[in-house]
């Protein structure tokens, strides 16, 4: 299925063509969606019949990815010892490819181990190019690895046709990599992308293409296009945005495909114009791709066995049975049950730790760390892994391990305040609270809008601490809220007595022996505890309608602040 945009009246048939196919943010969807969405086979006989054709044709085909190949289903827990994703992009036949942020999920030392197994397991593969033009590690082993593999620009020669391609990564991406980032030395990417342009232009590039993990709307590729002139193509990927149309500026066409291989863009240049630009969806298109699908599935069978050595479940054990789909949506008021049922499991997990704080504990997650819903019927341990597949927890085991820290009542009030000053403009920092229920004010200026505060149907009483269990990475960014609020929010993690707590000093909840849990194996615990049918309160949100004059003397203010913070908060894609 092909959503088809005609750009430019074809001309002479004797000019070749350039066929450029492009995904991003993969995140390891191997198999389809319970929709039949995306994965491998999709991608693989689509890609199939796009080669026979340009070869009937006489075309020039170019096949490129935008990033975050990684993280994101249970097939990433084999990440440096199976190297799934890359190895299946070779197997598909990409030519290039440049680095995501969930690429450097595991570290630095763990991504070079990932593509030396890569070209140790299947030597006789043509692996894609890596490009990253404005990245090199600093310590000597990183820079070693990136001398042989990683290069800033490539040229790619495809009947007579000079493509010039170079990878970057964009500074909102640079700055959510979870581990590591430290053991990298970045380059703005305008700056990176202007030497990469000049290079490429004295090489003889006859078209030049820039693959951003940058971001398409709130992110840095508009920005790129403005400073950069000379890109022919900009594939923009990060924030998970599907172009069905292109943006241009001016002589550049920038293109966003979406996330989870659900579809694939194509663009078409001709006599030095772009001629068409499509978005096709990735269904019903696994024909000739059985060979890769069998290679996918004997993957898949040594990591359930996997999953049932280390964690006494396989990844196909139904943990509950829905009635009804718990879908990643936020209906008007900023609710969302999944995201209420996840708190309340992390929750439950600090109740039985310690259960003489069980009326003070509250569960924390973010939206941006909830990765996908549930549908009706079976959930499985897959199902509950990959609605919070990021991270990695002291026993390498993937997932973010759950900590505990203390807030005051008045800090609480500030966390149910992100929710309502900061997410209608950055969806991923809406908070969902277990046991919360609050009164808020849509017509009250930013910061100011939530009033009262329960939980479990009490006061919170602004001086009391209370126990927040969240994920080790959400704990350290409720750390940093002071100062990216400019003072106007606060949530200073503690311990028990109101010590300051550092980020990275969170202790962990633990299991019966001694292992950090990590978050989504508490929401599997939930689910087979039939915790989704328990009976207990959500909490949430509740608007009230009217709004004291007072608080408009502070609206415009509030506003120039919040625009302020907009412009320098982050969102992890």
């Amino acid at each position: 299925m092909g959503i088809f945009l005609s750009l430019a009246s074809p001309v002479s048939g004797e000019e070749k063509a350039l066929v450029v196919l492009f995904t991003s943010d993969l995140h390891s969807r191997l198999e389809p969606s319970r929709e039949g969405k995306g994965g491998i086979g999709n991608l693989a006989g689509f890609i199939e019949k796009e080669r026979k054709l340009a070869a009937e044709n006489g075309d020039a085909l170019l096949l490129i990815d935008g990033g975050d190949m990684a993280m994101g289903t249970v097939y990433h827990t084999a990440f440096c010892e199976d190297a799934i994703e890359y190895r299946a992009l070779a197997r598909l036949g990409y030519d290039a490819i440049t680095f995501g942020n969930h690429d450097f999920d595991y570290g630095v030392g763990a991504l070079r181990k990932m593509y030396e197994t890569a070209h140790s397991k299947d030597p006789a593969l043509v692996f894609p190019q890596l490009l990253s033009a404005n990245m090199v590690p600093v310590d000597s082993s990183g820079s070693t690895f990136w001398k042989g593999m990683v290069r800033s620009w490539s040229i790619f020669e495809r009947n007579g046709i000079k493509v010039g391609v170079f990878g970057v990564m964009g500074e909102n991406a640079y700055n959510v990599i979870g581990k590591d980032s430290g053991a990298l030395e970045f380059t703005p990417m305008a700056e990176a992308a202007a030497k990469a342009v000049a290079s490429l232009k004295r090489e003889g590039a006859d078209y030049i293409i820039a693959i951003s993990h940058g971001g398409t709307l709130n992110g840095d590729d508009l920005s790129l296009v403005k400073k950069v002139p000379g890109i022919d193509f900009v594939l923009s990927a990060h924030d998970h945005i599907l172009l069905r149309k292109p943006q241009v500026m001016g002589k550049t066409y920038i293109g966003a495909v979406g996330a989870f291989g659900e579809f694939v863009g194509k663009i078409v240049f001709r006599g030095g114009k772009v001629e068409t630009y499509a978005i096709y969806g990735m269904v019903g298109e696994e024909d000739g791709s059985m060979e890769i699908c069998r290679w996918r599935d004997s993957l898949y069978a040594c990591i359930s066995s996997g999953f049932e050595t280390s964690l006494g479940m396989g990844t196909d054990d139904t943990l509950a049975i829905l009635g009804e789909g718990l879908p990643k949506e936020v209906a008007p008021g900023g609710t969302m049950d999944l995201g209420q049922h996840i708190a309340q499991s992390y929750a439950d997990e600090g109740v039985r730790a310690f259960p003489p704080f069980s009326e003070k504990i509250i569960g924390v997650v973010p939206y941006g760390l909830v990765r996908c819903g549930l549908v009706e019927g079976a959930v499985t341990a897959k199902d509950a892994f990959e609605v919070l597949s990021l991270g990695e927890n002291e026993d390498g085991f993937t997932g973010y391990p759950l900590v505990y820290a203390w807030l005051n009542g008045r800090e609480v009030k500030d966390l149910c305040e992100l929710s309502h000053s900061v997410a209608p403009y950055l969806e991923d920092t809406r908070l969902f609270l277990s046991g919360v229920e609050y009164v808020y004010n849509s017509a009250r200026p930013p910061f100011f809008k939530v009033t009262d505060v329960l939980l479990h149907g009490k006061p919170v009483e602004k001086d009391s601490l209370y126990m927040i269990v969240t994920g080790e990475y959400t704990a350290n960014l409720i750390g940093l809220m002071k100062e990216e609020s400019f003072g106007l929010l606060s949530a200073v993690p503690k311990d028990s007595v109101g010590n300051v707590m550092e980020n990275g000093t969170f202790p962990k909840i633990t299991d019966g022996a001694g292992k950090a849990i990590p978050e989504w194996r508490a929401f599997a615990g939930y689910l087979k505890r039939g915790g989704v049918y328990d009976g207990r309160p959500l909490g949430g949100a509740v608007e009230e309608k009217s709004v004291p004059a007072m608080y408009i003397l502070f609206a415009v203010g509030a506003c120039l602040i919040m625009g302020r913070w907009v412009k320098k908060k982050v969102v992890k894609g």
